[in-house]
């Protein structure tokens, strides 16, 4: 009996500790200090496609760029960040029209705020102030953001949690907006270039919607997309260590005036994002 009693309280504890382990959570915030400078390297790689005339024409991409960030000011849990692509290279080839590779080092700098949790409220680049909601990066390559947006309560392995953004850019002097509706779930520690981190996988289902006119004709374009990603963040400072993202979209661009015109274009990327110091 007394052989059934260890027992018994070994399992128990075993359950117990097991119990303790899964519910372990995590509570990941910006904590950042003013004048401190961090670099990203992104390398990305994708593929575009469009059909006219019965006939696809591919265009295949692929570069990197170097980016800084500096935090310029830092007032209780709210960040000025600044934020300059010190190098942008970038090669396209389409056969046989187009073999091109450019390098771009002469980048405008852009500088937003956000708060702790990676929530961005304000926009200023080239010196012209923008609202935003900051959901996409217009710094990075592919889309990704500076910081991970995180939710403002402790979180552990299998949470989940959701966030909308309206991001409108410029379009052939017209406007495009995209519409992204993303859902994010907490992973597990783990070590990441000797930095402690949490991961989180993502997926954001995109729209497409945007119009303008160019030589009197009118342009129209819309399409849906889904990004999938999983990006690393040390749990000390809430630091994106590691990110890597792919990106699918198919869009129709439509053309109407002198002549009338449907353009299918699908878009293919894979994006990696690395903290480089």
């Amino acid at each position: 009996m007394t052989k059934m009693k260890s027992i018994v309280l070994i399992i128990a504890f075993l359950v117990s500790s097991m119990g303790i382990m899964a519910q372990k959570s995590w509570n990941p915030g910006l904590k950042l200090k003013k004048g401190e400078v961090y670099k990203y390297q992104t390398t990305y790689v994708g593929t575009i496609v469009q059909s006219m005339g019965g006939m696809d024409m591919t265009m295949e991409m692929e570069g990197n760029s170097d980016m800084e960030i500096t935090v310029a000011s830092k007032e209780k849990d709210l960040y000025g960040i600044s934020m300059k692509i010190t190098l942008l290279n970038m090669s396209m080839k389409m056969p046989p029209m187009m073999d091109t590779t450019m390098m771009i080092t002469d980048m405008p700098i852009s500088t937003f705020t956000t708060d702790k949790y990676g929530k961005a409220s304000k926009l200023v680049v080239q010196g012209e102030e923008k609202q935003n909601d900051f959901g996409m990066n217009m710094g990075s390559i592919g889309g990704n953001k500076t910081f991970q947006e995180l939710p403002q309560n402790a979180i552990k392995t299998g949470d989940k949690w959701t966030s909308s953004h309206i991001d409108t850019t410029d379009f052939m002097g017209g406007s495009l907006v995209n519409i992204s509706n993303i859902e994010y779930v907490c992973g597990e520690e783990s070590k990441i270039n000797d930095y402690k981190c949490l991961s989180i996988n993502y997926i954001s289902n995109i729209e497409n919607a945007g119009s303008t006119q160019m030589q009197g004709m009118d342009f129209y374009i819309e399409g849906t997309g889904v990004q999938k990603g999983i990006v690393y963040i040390d749990i000390k400072t809430g630091l994106v260590i590691k990110e890597e993202i792919t990106t699918e979209n198919a869009m129709i661009m439509a053309l109407s005036g002198q002549q009338n015109m449907t353009i299918p274009i699908t878009q293919k990327f894979t994006v990696n994002r690395n903290l480089t110091k």
